[in-house]
């Protein structure tokens, strides 16, 4: 039987509140204590595992180290993202805590509320004139239903059975990008060949032309990894109306903002259908392969060297600083002959397209996830009734 309960029913809601967090004071950061954005928060199936920052004891002294299984609620800027503590970690003060007692509900079914029937009413609650902002007052307001322990456990582990298969696509991904990128330093960085810049290899921010059919799938800057090449599907939509900045399949994603880029934000496009056309952020510089194919082009903005010279071309106040394109005749590299070139192309092309593949699984799990919660609570909660 389900019950009408606020999260305080059903354990304990905190915020997190540092003293002081200056931004550009290194020595808070980078320590053994992991920090946790609200853009880390954003998209996540379950766990979180990727974030940005760190903290040093410096910073930890001026916050507050919150458990494992704490269910973290973002109530400003993405109002109502969600994702449970995979290891203890400091949270900023534009994210609740939620701590669950065990004998009323488990976090997990917790979680999947909130991702399917939960977020929009928090949404709305949290509209302002000025900044929408989601108070712990406002978040105790809300009321939702919620089955039984027993039920909800049933729930969880049937949910967490596909997340579990999301979260090995993921460490499956990473491992076969690693495998490429190594490829690419043995192959193409660490040979002996003539320097070209990289513009006269591909091509910034190419002409694509506007999709003939109603709707553009449009993907923001959020649904770009810090670390990997894949999009996060489930963070795009579709829109009426494409931006300038349009793409296709094989395209390259770099942030050309801060501090997006310096976070690591790049994406090689592979999440949409053939011959579809997507659009983005107006903070997109799209790279497209001229003379070398799109996985070289991908391995090449996730060198170091290239990314610290695009960096430092940043220009304009200090929290929106934008790349300056002619960054892209500063860097010169060593292009191979045209038979290393294809050997590199041969070996990681395969790597590349299983990264795609299990993308689109991932998606199809996730979609899959959102369908099947409402169904499960209408028929276990059923289900207990006739055990009754």
């Amino acid at each position: 039987m389900s019950k009408l309960v606020t999260l305080n029913d059903l354990g304990c809601v905190n915020r997190g509140r540092p003293k002081h967090r200056p931004r550009n004071a290194p020595e808070f950061y980078g320590g053994p204590y992991t920090f946790v954005h609200t853009a880390d928060i954003q998209h996540v199936n379950l766990y979180i595992t990727e974030y940005e920052q760190t903290y040093s004891e410096t910073g930890l002294a001026q916050s507050t180290l919150r458990p494992v299984g704490t269910l973290r609620i973002t109530i400003a800027a993405n109002i109502a993202d969600t994702a449970i503590w995979g290891s203890e970690a400091c949270p900023p003060d534009s994210v609740m805590g939620f701590i669950s007692d065990e004998d009323k509900c488990d976090v997990r079914c917790v979680k999947y509320l909130f991702d399917t029937e939960l977020q929009e009413p928090f949404q709305q609650l949290s509209q302002c004139v000025v900044q929408n902002n989601l108070s712990k007052d406002k978040l105790l307001l809300v009321k939702f239903c919620i089955p039984d322990l027993p039920i909800q456990r049933r729930m969880a582990g049937i949910l967490f059975a596909y997340d579990g298969l999301i979260e090995n696509n993921r460490r499956r991904t990473a491992i076969l990008e690693e495998a490429t990128r190594r490829i690419f330093e043995a192959e193409i960085v660490n040979g002996n060949w003539e320097c070209e810049p990289v513009n006269a290899l591909v091509e910034v921010n190419p002409e694509v032309p506007k999709p003939a059919c109603d709707g553009i799938r449009n993907i923001p800057m959020s649904a770009l990894s810090t670390s990997g090449m894949t999009v996060d599907r489930s963070g795009s939509e579709i829109r009426a109306q494409s931006t300038y900045i349009r793409f296709s399949n094989g395209d390259v994603l770099l942030a050309g903002i801060t501090p997006c880029l310096e976070n690591g934000k790049t994406a090689y496009v592979i999440i949409l259908a053939d011959g579809e056309i997507g659009c983005g952020s107006s903070e997109f510089i799209v790279l497209g392969g001229k003379r070398v194919s799109p996985y070289f082009t991908y391995c090449l903005t996730r060198l170091d060297a290239f990314r610290g010279i695009v960096i430092k071309s940043m220009i304009g106040a200090s929290v929106r600083q934008r790349v300056q394109l002619s960054c892209f005749l500063d860097f010169q590299i060593q292009v191979p002959d045209d038979a290393t070139l294809r050997h590199f192309d041969a070996t990681v092309a395969p790597m590349l397209d299983q990264i795609g593949i299990l993308s689109k699984q991932s998606a199809a799990l996730a979609d899959a996830c959102d369908m099947l919660l409402p169904r499960l609570m209408k028929g276990m909660e059923s289900f207990a009734n006739k055990e009754r």
